[in-house]
């Protein structure tokens, strides 16, 4: 498996077959691949000086299995310098709502019918400090 950086021009077709998100100049991420299929992505947007939100895409949990999620942690939280994440998973992504939870993702308020009649907006935060899977500084030298 590769852990890599978002790559735009061949990865980006992949990601908005699974998120419906509009690329932007500050759209940045990681990805994972393996025999050059693309099996989880966390796309980052809206970045402020201390956080960014987050998409998380995975499609084979032998990423996370294979430490996908310590990358991405280790690239917003040490190489980006952000405090905190933010993410919104519809109420109905069962999958999304077990995965962010079991990263340690806090839910922290929910929009009624945001997205659709139903389907509420869960809106997620995980601060630097409180995030288990993150390489200490000692550690990402």
């Amino acid at each position: 498996m590769i852990i890599r950086a978002l790559h735009i021009p061949t990865d980006w077709d992949w990601v908005k077959e699974h998120i419906p998100l509009a690329l932007s100049e500050t759209t940045k991420g990681v990805v994972c691949e393996h025999e050059g299929k693309l099996l989880a992505a966390t796309i980052c947007e809206k970045w402020t000086d201390t956080s960014v939100q987050a998409h998380i895409i995975c499609q084979d949990m032998r990423a996370l299995k294979h430490g996908f999620h310590n990358e991405c942690f280790n690239y917003i939280f040490n190489q980006c310098g952000r405090e905190k994440i933010i993410g919104t998973v519809p109420s109905d992504n069962k999958k999304a709502l077990k995965i962010n939870k079991h990263l340690g993702c806090k839910e922290i308020f929910r929009i009624e019918d945001a997205f659709s009649k139903g389907v509420d907006a869960v809106v997620f935060e995980l601060h630097r400090n409180d995030c288990i899977y993150l390489k200490k500084d000692k550690e990402a030298a």
